[in-house]
C-alpha cells in the first residue's frame, strides 16, 4: 500500500473467491506493518492497527432439507402383528455441516381428493424428530403405526417435513452467524390407501395339504394379508367334485380387522 505526498486516505482491495464446496463464515485480520518514512500507530494508543474482517457464508453451509418424492411409500409389516410403515427419504442439498434436529408430521385425510393443505385434517397418526448427522446427506424415515387405524380405500396419507434446526453439541460447528439449515420446497408427501392396502389380500399359508380319509372335520387356514379394512367375503370350490368331500363349495367371512 503506497500513500503518496498529500494523500490522507487509501484502501486495500481483497478479493474473496467464492467456495467450491459450501463453508462456514470464514474471518481473517488484516494488519497494519513495516512503514516506510511515517510510521503504524500504537496500539497501545488505542488507534486501530489490525481490523477483523469476516466473510458471510453464502451457500447454505448446513444445507437445504426436503423430501426426495412427493410419492412416500406405505408398507404392510408382514408378520408384524398388524403394524404398518410408511417409508420416505429426506435429503440435505447444499452444505452438509452440523447435525440437524428434523420434525415431521404424519396425517390422513378420508378421501382422494383431499391434498396436504386440505382441511379439517384427521388427528395426526405420528409426530416426532428424527437426527441427520454432520455430514450426511440423506436419511431414510421409517414411520410406524397400528394396522387398527383402518385406512379406508382412497383414503390419503400425508407426510410433511415440519422443522428443522441446528443441533448444539451435536458437532464441532454449532453456531453461525447469518446462516441457518431451512427446508426446501417440497417438504410434504403422499400416497393413497388402495384396494389392497385396504381391504387385504386373501390367500391359502401354504400350496398343499394332506387330510386323512374317514377322518374328523379339519380347518384349512386361510389369510388375509396387508389391509384389515371393512368386512372380507369370498366364495371357495373344490374341484374335482367327487362327492368324497362335503361340502364342495361354500362362503367365507373375514370381519373387520381379521
Amino acid at each position: 500500500l503506497t500513500m503518496v505526498q498529500d494523500q490522507a486516505t487509501a484502501n486495500i482491495s481483497i478479493l474473496v473467491v467464492d467456495d467450491v464446496f459450501p463453508e462456514l463464515d470464514e474471518t481473517f485480520v488484516v494488519s497494519l506493518q513495516g512503514a516506510t518514512l511515517g510510521r503504524v500507530a500504537d496500539p497501545a494508543s488505542g488507534a486501530q492497527t489490525a481490523l477483523e474482517v469476516t466473510v458471510r457464508a453464502n451457500d447454505e453451509p448446513h444445507g437445504i432439507v426436503q423430501l426426495s418424492s412427493a410419492t412416500v411409500q406405505l408398507v404392510d409389516m408382514v408378520g408384524s402383528g398388524g403394524m404398518r410403515q410408511v417409508q420416505a427419504q429426506v435429503v440435505r442439498s447444499g452444505g452438509a455441516l452440523g447435525s440437524l434436529t428434523i420434525g415431521y408430521a404424519l396425517q390422513w385425510a378420508p378421501n382422494a381428493t383431499s391434498s396436504c393443505s386440505d382441511q379439517p385434517w384427521l388427528p395426526a397418526a405420528s409426530t416426532g424428530s428424527f437426527l441427520l448427522a454432520d455430514r450426511f446427506v440423506s436419511h431414510d424415515l421409517l414411520i410406524d403405526f397400528a394396522e387398527d387405524i383402518f385406512l379406508a380405500e382412497n383414503s390419503r396419507l400425508c407426510l410433511s417435513l415440519t422443522s428443522v434446526a441446528l443441533t448444539s453439541g451435536a458437532s464441532p460447528i454449532t453456531t453461525l452467524t447469518g446462516a441457518s439449515p431451512r427446508l426446501g420446497t417440497q417438504v410434504s408427501g403422499t400416497v393413497t390407501v388402495t384396494t389392497a392396502l385396504a381391504n387385504g389380500i386373501v390367500s391359502f399359508p401354504q400350496s398343499s395339504a394332506v387330510l386323512a380319509e374317514g377322518g374328523a372335520a379339519v380347518q384349512i387356514p386361510v389369510v388375509r394379508q396387508q389391509g384389515l379394512f371393512g368386512e372380507a367375503r369370498l366364495a371357495w370350490h373344490l374341484e374335482p367334485d367327487s362327492g368324497d368331500v362335503l361340502p364342495a363349495a361354500g362362503d367365507l367371512v373375514l370381519p373387520a380387522g381379521v
